[in-house]
């Protein structure tokens, strides 16, 4: 019994051992950049309308080119480029409209959130 407890502490300690080294190397790496989720914003000067991209990012749809569709989650996404060249992710579904208002919500409180944008047609 005695010789039991022994093999199950030494086991119990080689395995603390290697969990406390793991551990150190996470420590050692470096971190690079600020992680930032929140910043002040003035309010009174951003566009609630146009997000967090404003209206210089709003993508050209005068020319659409699909790239491919997008699998996973809950709504039909395709991989697009607009007339500017930009690629695009167009999502179809009532999801993309309450999307879009919360990532215009959160951002006008200056939470970080995606670029996107409503596009209520697209051909």
């Amino acid at each position: 019994m005695v010789r039991n407890f022994s093999r199950y502490l030494t086991i119990l300690l080689l395995v603390s051992v290697a969990a406390i080294a793991a551990q150190d190397k996470q420590k050692k790496s470096e971190k690079y950049g600020t992680p930032v989720m929140w910043e002040p914003i003035a309010i009174a000067e951003f566009d609630v309308m146009a997000g967090p991209g404003g209206e210089e990012m709003r993508p050209d749809l005068t020319t659409i080119t699909f790239i491919e569709e997008q699998t996973g989650g809950y709504s039909k996404k395709y991989r697009i480029k607009d007339a500017a060249g930009k690629t695009w992710v167009a999502k179809v579904s009532d999801e993309a409209q309450s999307e879009t208002a919360s990532v215009r919500l959160l951002a006008a409180l200056g939470y970080k959130t995606e670029i996107n944008y409503l596009v209520p047609s697209l051909t």
